[in-house]
């Protein structure tokens, strides 16, 4: 088995320990799910990964659906590295932020070394880093009004709650993750309108089917979540398997999300396996270009390519349906992304699996009407 030992925001998720047994994944340690370092670069016109996903301004407009879908109203969660949350792309039109609640679950790496914070700058990058910030993009992103125009994300008027979790390192254990997701399941329960979770973290060993047994802490806190109607989305992790994805997409109750390319084949990195056939979903991961932190880029974008950057737009997905359809089920609403998805197979060398569905947001808006 590979292990990617470079760090958040650089390559996969990587996990410096031996397969877990049963109760052992809260005690992991897990990097990120982007496979390559940003190009800094100033994107120009719509990213063609929203043409892909049927979610261009065309694809949502009033006329078709009645009103402007834009996640109005609702936030996407993002448990990363961290946020730059005074990003001009992560702002409305008036340059006011969009990040509207921020904490940190780390051992150490908080505001003065603490375990854990909350509140206003609680969950800002250190160490120079850049995934969450262009995790953060995708989902919500919005590049109106700046020049020269930039791409948007899949929500652009949707609010961010951020929880860094990262170490200086760029690591993080499975029981951060878990601390990070009963914060967010407290918020929503406290009235805060959020409509996803977006993980875009993995860890390298590769489960051939689901896991739940070897995570039963975290599969209960998704449970929670669930029911008070949030959808949790992460990324499949880039360690190339054929036949299995790793924690925590390989838990029964996730939306486990692999990536393809621009030839709409599965990505050479993606993890895939039943698990993703059976729950899950497919999205763009090459050459993806959003936001990232301006201490990293001059212009505070780039492009970067990877499962991590797959998961971020079913869950600005999740922010338009939730927009569009408030009272429908955690349940429901994946009925309606998963049923109306194009589907393909893994074609790649070694790749058996088939009945893999990509992200068509457009036809799940639709048909989430008659559920």
């Amino acid at each position: 088995m590979r292990k990617i030992s470079t760090i958040f925001g650089v390559a996969a998720m990587a996990l410096t320990t031996v397969a877990p047994t049963a109760g052992e994944v809260e005690g992991l340690v897990l990097r990120s799910s982007s496979a390559t370092s940003p190009t800094p670069v100033r994107p120009s016109g719509p990213g063609w990964y929203l043409d892909v996903i049927n979610a261009d301004d065309s694809d949502l407009d009033t006329a078709y659906f009645g009103s402007r879908l834009d996640g109005t109203g609702w936030a996407v969660a993002v448990i990363d590295d961290g946020i730059d949350s005074g990003h001009p792309y992560l702002s409305d039109a008036t340059g006011k932020s969009r990040v509207i609640a921020e904490a940190c679950r780390t051992n150490r790496n908080c505001s003065g070394g603490a375990k854990g914070a909350d509140g206003p700058g609680s969950a800002a990058h250190s160490d120079n880093r850049w995934h969450g910030t262009h995790v953060a993009g995708i989902a919500i992103g919005d590049g109106r009004g700046q020049r020269p125009a930039v791409v948007r994300g899949v929500a652009r008027a949707a609010d961010l709650v951020a929880v860094k979790v990262s170490e200086s390192n760029g690591s993080t254990l499975g029981s951060n993750v878990d601390a990070a997701l009963r914060w967010i399941l407290d918020q929503r329960l406290s009235g805060m309108r959020i409509a996803s979770v977006n993980l875009s973290l993995s860890s390298l060993v590769v489960f051939p089917g689901n896991c739940d047994k070897s995570s039963p802490t975290t599969k209960k806190i998704i449970d929670d979540l669930l029911a008070s109607g949030v959808v949790v989305v992460t990324a499949t992790g880039n360690a190339a398997s054929r036949t299995g994805t790793t924690w925590p997409a390989c838990l029964s109750n996730i939306l486990p999300v692999g990536s393809i390319t621009f030839s709409m084949q599965v990505s050479n990195e993606s993890n895939i396996g039943p698990v993703v056939a059976n729950q899950g979903l497919l999205a763009p991961g090459q050459s993806i270009c959003s936001s990232v932190n301006r201490t990293r880029a001059t212009t505070g974008y780039g492009c970067t390519s990877g499962t991590s950057m797959a998961a971020p737009q079913v869950a600005g997905a999740v922010a338009l349906l939730r927009q569009k359809f408030p009272s429908l089920s955690a349940g429901q609403i994946v009925t309606a992304l998963r049923s109306t998805a194009t589907t393909i197979s893994d074609t790649r060398p070694g790749g058996t699996t088939s009945g893999l569905r990509v992200l068509d947001v457009a036809a799940a808006i639709a048909a989430a009407a008659g559920l």
